[in-house]
């Protein structure tokens, strides 16, 4: 008795998959549709699906099936009405022009006598002023991380962004600074500072804003405050086996952490805002500064613009800075035992990595470990940016490039495709095949700033910013030395010091991780 009843249980299990819609273009093969017969099957039980023939119920007699009746005679026609004819047509009339209230020509207003105000009022007129726009800045000497020891009263607390907490500081009498946190966190306080040098404790990821109050140090009325200098901001990076942590610390990593740190890229020009980051390589700080070395501001990777006049490599004139949260996923860390994956190169928003077979072998990779962030190491004995590294940054479509005339061919990105491979970028990463990274913009620093010189001009007088055969530049030295690691040290901290200087109201170093992809 169990093989009738096996059966059984196995066709109502296989019935589930009957209700998967079949494509509308069936085709029909003797007479029947295939798609009609399985939507039939379907909108019956299977236990009715395996009655035997004896147990079928009689068929129901049909119109069709029951027998034909004597057809009676056809009444004879009644001759039709002759045709009234038609009357005229009256000739329309012009449509009269609506004019909605708004769009009525203004009539002048008679001048109204302002009623004198009553003898027995004392009180005096008032008007609303607006809130004067107040301009708030980091309380901490180096830019961030910083908050008071006396912090006051908490007012409210919201989660937004920096310039919305503004705003309500802002809008609130009672309001006199407020603590920002990196994610999102905004913390109204009464608490007032005067001179920026007020006692403070480190936090990290929060920092007190403030603006100058009236004290008694400006006489009763607010002053005009100077920033206190800026800390010397250092290269932190944690050690091989090692992540970083909110704090600024590193510590021994045992799965798949969800990491925040820099990262950067050197750029032509402005780049559009809302400009989707993905699909494309970053690097660390290192990593930007080898690139900028080795290629960019080489003599023989010199090119012209359309002038004809000598610029950079790419004519790249800027640094942009990124803040990048990730958090591979579990399955990379369960082969490798590391935090990054496979480096992937991107040309023209196109993983190119181990062409000519490249999208086979990419698809492989993100379909076992989703759509990874992977890490390069830089190549070693070239230069002293040895802690550098690159970064891949696979986004929606990863398999096609941005635009059909992309240099290694092949179409653009198509619909279908973005939505059949939607890449790893999302709001909040958890390591999920399709929620690995977030990349946000964090300001840039023109190339002219970090060399400390016109580089247009440098070019227009026969100079040069390096040269491979003498280590060195012609009317600047900064990229002199590029193996002497300690001169690459402190490029490197340039790069970090002109970031803080510009951008007090963020973070001025990130503690970076360690590039551990086979390393």
């Amino acid at each position: 008795m169990w093989r009738p009843f096996a059966l059984v249980f196995q066709l109502a299990l296989s019935d589930v998959d009957v209700g998967v819609p079949l494509p509308a273009d069936d085709e029909c093969q003797d007479g029947q549709c295939a798609l009609s017969a399985l939507q039939l099957k379907q909108s019956q039980p299977w236990y009715w699906r395996m009655r035997q023939p004896w147990q079928e119920p009689p068929a129901p007699a049909y119109p069709w099936m029951q027998p034909m009746q004597p057809m009676q005679p056809m009444q004879p026609m009644q001759p039709m009405q002759p045709m009234q004819p038609m009357q005229p047509m009256q000739p329309m009339q012009p449509m009269q022009p609506i004019l909605y209230p708004w769009m009525q020509p203004l009539q002048p207003m008679e001048p109204q006598p302002m009623p004198p105000a009553p003898a027995e009022s004392t009180v005096a007129p008032t008007s609303v002023e607006p809130a004067p726009s107040k301009t708030y800045i980091p309380l901490a000497p180096t830019g961030w991380g910083m908050i008071a020891d006396n912090e006051g009263e908490e007012i409210a607390q919201l989660t937004t962004s920096k310039v919305r907490c503004e705003e309500a500081c802002s809008s609130n009498p009672r309001c006199n600074s407020f603590v920002f946190c990196t994610f999102g966190g905004c913390y109204l306080k009464t608490g007032q500072f005067y001179t920026g040098n007020e006692p403070m404790h480190y936090s990290g990821f929060c920092s007190t804003f403030w603006t100058p109050q009236a004290g008694p140090d400006t006489g009763g009325a607010g002053g005009t405050v100077t920033l206190p200098p800026l800390r010397r901001v250092e290269v932190h990076q944690c050690e091989k086996g090692t992540v970083p942590e909110p704090s600024g610390s590193c510590s021994k990593s045992t799965s798949p952490k969800l990491m925040t740190f820099y990262q950067y890229r050197a750029q032509s020009g402005q780049m559009p805002k809302g400009r989707l980051w993905e699909n494309m390589n970053l690097a660390n700080l290192g990593g930007v500064m080898f690139y900028l070395h080795n290629e960019v501001v080489d003599k023989e990777g010199e090119m012209r613009d359309a002038s004809g006049a000598r610029t950079t490599k790419f004519q790249v004139d800027r640094i942009l800075r990124f803040k990048v949260t990730v958090k591979n996923s579990a399955a990379l860390w369960k082969k490798f035992r590391s935090q990054f994956g496979q480096f992937i190169q991107f040309d023209y928003g196109q993983a190119t990595f181990g062409m000519p077979d490249h999208v086979k072998k990419c698809n492989a990779i993100w379909s076992e470990f989703g759509y990874e962030v992977g890490c390069q190491a830089n190549p070693t004995g070239i230069s002293g940016y040895d802690d550098g590294y690159w970064t891949s940054w696979p986004g929606r479509c990863p398999s096609m490039p941005f635009t059909d005339q992309a240099p290694q061919g092949g179409p653009a990105k198509t619909t279908q495709c973005i939505k059949e491979q939607p890449g790893g970028s999302c709001g909040s990463p958890n390591g999920s095949f399709d929620c690995i990274w977030n990349v946000a913009e964090a300001g840039f620093v023109m190339l002219d700033d970090l060399v400390g010189t016109d580089i247009k001009k440098l070019y227009e007088a026969g100079g040069w910013q390096y040269e491979k055969k003498t280590d060195s530049g012609k009317g600047t030295s900064f990229w002199n030395g590029k193996k002497d690691r300690d001169k690459c040290k402190e490029r490197e901290e340039k790069l970090l010091n002109l970031f803080a200087q510009k951008y007090r109201d963020q973070p001025a170093s990130l503690t970076d991780p360690y590039c551990d992809f086979w390393r």
